[in-house]
């Protein structure tokens, strides 16, 4: 099979919900369908597969300082949170791979 040339949409259904690998890009004020504007994350999965994802505005905050590009990470749907004025945020955990682990055991 060749090369795979473009990306899956990866989308956090469920709390539980999960991918991991390498950060190819970070797609800044991507045009979301409801008019808003958000962070487009591209990846290059452990299994290979190439896929775009969004977290969201409330996450993209918290990770703005953060150069992501080319670091391994993992990234955890904890599902959503009721915050003021009756709305709710998506939440993930997202925590760079320790290299060092991973080969131990493999």
């Amino acid at each position: 099979m060749g090369k795979q040339l473009n990306s899956l949409m990866f989308k956090f259904e469920g709390a539980g919900d999960q991918v991991q690998g390498v950060i190819t890009s970070v797609e800044k004020d991507w045009q979301i369908p409801n008019g808003g504007t958000c962070d487009r994350y591209h990846l290059m999965s452990d299994d290979g597969i190439s896929y775009s994802f969004i977290l969201g505005t409330a996450t993209d905050k918290s990770l703005s300082e953060i150069d992501l590009d080319g670091k391994h990470i993992n990234v955890l749907y904890k599902g959503k949170v009721e915050i003021p004025g009756g709305r709710s945020v998506n939440q993930f955990i997202v925590t760079e791979v320790d290299e060092s682990k991973k080969s131990k055991k493999e």
